[in-house]
């Protein structure tokens, strides 16, 4: 009870400090929030404006297609984009899931680039209330993009989802350069972006390993940057206070939003990223950008369109917030002090 109590003090003090600056920053910036600055793989910061997504189908990739196409800092020729596979990590999400999968279905299959080389995976988390026999129904009837479901036998965190995930596909996929995007089964980031993130994800590549022969094979990650349309300013300033903690403690993970669920990696990057992960539960993120700074691993930020959708497992009322942002930062604090002090490590063999 003293250690609880003891923790909560620490963090009552850290996110205050770090809600206070969210505050100021919110306020002063009100008219920038959709503008997002990304980190390349060298640390230079740049920035870029919105973007406007094409629904109607990625010219870039159709370009990328007939290998015409190429990184304007390497003049090197970007080749086609290889198989992606979606994955949806879930938790008794019977009540959303099903029009997550409808939206993301039609996308992919609508796209004849995406078409025939795309697929979506929901892991389920032990669900109790019918989300897996909801999607296996599901996948009977629409069968133009395979979708598949795998299931942990309990209900183990989010983070340990994805990580169950990736090692399902790094076994199923073998050596076949795959691409991951990650999402939350709820669709709260609108998959419309993903022509732009994997534009980024291929010129990240294309300046970082400008010589490499194998172009899919190479780690690299675009981190979604979620605007603040659609997010109530209580929520977005909690957010605000949870990087600026992160960061406290941290420092630097060379993205502005840590906690982002929408990520595009290649499935080299998410098998080094995501191997036994210490932190299973909402902060897994956190450490999973640790990481990737601590192996220099490419990385660069694009914004995502953001609606936060009813129902969160997350945030169910404003005291609910604060009691999961407070158990959060006690696991990002409990991060920063174990691999301080050398008893959790870097998986050895990357």
């Amino acid at each position: 009870m003293l250690l609880q109590m003891s923790g909560l003090v620490v963090f009552v003090l850290f996110f205050s400090v770090g809600t206070t600056a969210a505050c100021f920053s919110f306020i002063g910036r009100h008219h920038e929030l959709r503008k997002a600055p990304f980190a390349l793989a060298n640390n230079q910061v740049a920035s870029f404006s919105p973007v406007t997504y094409n629904t109607h189908g990625p010219d870039w990739l159709s370009a990328a297609s007939n290998s015409i196409e190429a990184s304007e800092s390497t003049n090197q020729v970007l080749p086609p984009p290889p198989r992606l596979i979606v994955l949806l990590p879930a938790y008794n999400e019977l009540n959303r899931i099903g029009e997550t999968l409808e939206y993301y279905h039609s996308f992919l299959s609508s796209s004849k680039e995406w078409k025939e080389i795309s697929e979506i995976l929901v892991v389920d988390d032990g669900s109790d209330d019918g989300t897996v026999e909801f999607v296996n129904m599901w996948t009977r009837m629409n069968d133009t993009v395979a979708v598949d479901c795998i299931s942990l036998p309990q209900n183990s965190g989010k983070g340990a989802a994805i990580s169950f995930g990736i090692d399902h596909l790094v076994e199923c996929c073998g050596n076949e350069p795959c691409l991951v995007l990650i999402a939350d089964a709820d669709g709260s980031g609108d998959i419309a972006c993903l022509n732009n993130f994997t534009k980024s994800l291929a010129n990240l590549i294309a300046t970082s390993k400008p010589d490499t022969t194998s172009f899919w094979d190479t780690s690299a990650l675009v981190n979604g940057y979620r605007g603040y349309r659609g997010s109530s300013q209580f929520r977005s300033i909690l957010r605000w206070g949870f990087r600026t903690t992160a960061r406290v403690l941290v420092g630097d993970l060379r993205v502005c939003d840590s906690q982002c669920g929408f990520k595009l990696m290649t499935l080299d990057a998410a098998r080094q990223l995501y191997t036994n992960l210490n932190l299973n539960a909402w902060s897994h993120d956190v450490e999973v950008l640790y990481r990737a700074r601590e192996w220099n691993l490419p990385i660069t930020e694009e914004s995502v369109p953001w609606q936060d959708k009813a129902g969160s497992k997350l945030v169910e009322s404003s005291s609910g917030t604060i009691q999961a942002s407070a158990v959060m930062f006690m696991d990002v604090l409990k991060m920063r002090i174990q691999y301080g002090l050398g008893r959790w490590k870097l998986p050895s063999d990357y």
